[in-house]
């Protein structure tokens, strides 16, 4: 009897350790551990680097490199557009709300109002190898996708996160001004990209945001989406979408908040790859 009575509580104490630990891992009280330090590079001169992109990520290896831009633009009258950077202010309303991911190594967050006769959103990139040894080249700019846009309210983020341990140019946004300087970062992350993406998943659900819709995977020139949802809370409307940046190393967050017609033109940019079920 005392034996039974011993191992049903070891099988008792077991489980509970299992119900208490799935309860606390997801929601983030164990964190990724982020290692970042500076490194010296000749590279630079070679980068196509220009203060007319606003999201610009560029990975360092030995003399070669990969360079990534990116832009969101409205066009708000005819041969007038916007970038949705350059018409807003920062703000902290993920990190309010509980919901920034972890093993952040650059990125930023804006509140934004677009006009009234905003028409259209249009997605921008440029990307390209690169050698450190010779001139930089200026990379083609490719439209990955457009949809029809409104004005109105609308917080953005967007962040990066490395994958593998390696090193990066980063340039801030060239918006208010002043001298634009590289961060040099080198750095790894603790955490699979899969948990970092489900802490975020948790924490949503947690402010009581429901799922509306999941819309999957897929490839977008050399992103490739591994994560887009969107959710909703009381007619406020949070899209969420993850992709990996070939070649890069990193993998790039975005997040969209705000009513319905601003947020939904986000996650319409792939055109017919994505249906917004009523």
């Amino acid at each position: 009897m005392e034996k039974k009575f011993i191992f049903g509580a070891i099988v008792f104490v077991f489980l509970f350790s299992l119900v208490l630990l799935a309860r606390i891992f997801p929601r983030g009280n164990s964190e990724c551990k982020l290692s970042m330090s500076n490194f010296s590079t000749d590279c630079l001169p070679s980068v196509p680097y220009s203060p007319l992109w606003p999201t610009t990520a560029v990975k360092i290896v030995g003399d070669k490199f990969v360079f990534f831009s990116e832009e969101y633009v409205y066009e708000v009258r005819e041969n007038e557009v916007i970038s949705v950077f350059f018409n807003g202010e920062e703000s902290n309303w993920t990190k309010e709300l509980g919901i920034s991911p972890q093993c952040v190594i650059w990125g930023g967050e804006w509140e934004v109002t677009l006009p009234k006769d905003t028409k259209r959103l249009v997605h921008y990139i440029q990307y390209e190898y690169g050698s450190c040894l010779g001139e930089g080249s200026r990379p083609e700019r490719i439209e990955l996708g457009s949809a029809w846009g409104s004005g109105g309210s609308l917080r953005v983020a967007y962040y990066f996160i490395p994958l593998d341990r390696g090193q990066w140019v980063f340039w801030p946004e060239p918006v208010f001004g002043g001298i634009i300087e590289p961060h040099r970062v080198e750095a790894s992350c603790s955490c699979p990209l899969e948990i970092i993406l489900e802490r975020i998943r948790v924490d949503v659900e947690h402010l009581n945001f429901t799922s509306v819709q999941d819309f999957g995977k897929w490839q977008e020139g050399p992103m490739e989406v591994v994560f887009s949802r969107l959710y909703t809370r009381n007619g406020d409307y949070l899209y969420i979408e993850c992709e990996k940046i070939k070649s890069l190393g990193l993998a790039r967050i975005l997040i969209v908040n705000g009513p319905k017609n601003t947020v939904v033109p986000y996650l319409n940019l792939a055109g017919e790859k994505l249906e917004l079920e009523d």
